[in-house]
């Protein structure tokens, strides 16, 4: 898996004009040891992909969207351990649940401890917290918007692309995001094929926005990456991110209904004049009453 994940780590330290660390891809790989309950971990090609994107963009705080067992966060926590050391840093992890999704028992990031029991204290974990939420409370902290976050939460379209909308507050111009399952369908196919089973995991959500991201993005290793990063383009100061360039990927066949919420914030995408006339009515009710 080192083999296979090189070429993505020498494109990755090109773009950024990083030195080639294969010794640090090795030290990783030696120490990444999941806890053998933890259920839709990332494997470690993503580890390595997330490695490379924390020592790239070196942000002072990581958010990670969809906690889960807490792999990620430790991975986050060991990747920003190995960039920054003593100095100031955090990671801030956000989940729906409080526990995790296969044991109502188990809480979520559990395994953020296990593997870095050391950083685990670095950690913040947000439970029955969501997309919005990073867009409402971490974009306003002191103004620091985030250069770069991690989104591994519900794969089923139109949620990733919904949790890009949620979270846009919080990002800075030219911010990357990191999308995990970009490439679900194949995996579960060829789990599928080469098992007997019946696999009702192949959501495309993850794999439609990578595909349809019209920007800059950047594929993990291997020959079919499950893991990928895309990046918002620059703007001038003072405007905000164009989203109409998404109206055709909501526009796809939805795998499931959103909440209110997400309802709301993909609507607005898809036609905001009818959106801002709906609130300017709203606003003048409330006046008069």
């Amino acid at each position: 898996m080192l083999a296979d994940y090189r070429p993505a780590h020498n494109r990755i330290a090109a773009r950024f004009g990083l030195r080639e660390d294969p010794d640090g891809l090795a030290a990783l790989a030696a120490w990444y040891r999941p806890p053998d309950d933890a259920r839709g971990a990332v494997l470690l090609d993503d580890a390595m992909f997330l490695w490379d994107m924390v020592r790239a963009i070196r942000p002072r705080m990581m958010v990670e969207l969809g906690t889960a067992s807490g792999v990620s966060t430790a991975v986050l926590l060991r990747a920003m351990a190995d960039v920054h050391g003593a100095s100031p840093w955090s990671v801030e992890t956000f989940d729906l649940m409080s526990h995790v999704y296969w044991d109502p028992g188990v809480p979520v990031g559990y395994a953020a401890r296990q593997m870095t029991p050391l950083l685990a204290d670095r950690a913040t974990i947000h439970a029955g917290r969501v997309a919005a939420d990073i867009g409402r409370e971490i974009g306003t902290r002191g103004g620091h918007l985030l250069p770069l976050v991690f989104i591994d939460a519900c794969h089923k379209h139109p949620y990733p692309v919904a949790d890009l909308l949620g979270v846009l507050p919080a990002l800075a111009p030219g911010a990357w995001v990191i999308l995990h399952d970009i490439n679900l369908p194949a995996r579960a196919a060829e789990f599928a094929a080469r098992t007997g089973e019946d696999v009702h995991w192949g959501e495309r959500g993850a794999k439609l926005l990578y595909d349809a991201w019209p920007h800059e993005k950047s594929a993990g290793g291997g020959a079919v990456p499950n893991i990928g990063a895309i990046r918002l383009p620059e703007r001038v100061p003072g405007a905000r991110f164009d989203a109409s360039c998404l109206r055709g990927l909501i526009g796809e066949p939805w795998e499931c209904e959103p909440d209110a919420a997400t309802l709301s914030r993909l609507h607005g995408v898809l036609n905001p004049p009818l959106c801002a006339r709906i609130a300017g009515a709203a606003r003048r009710l409330l006046d008069r009453a």
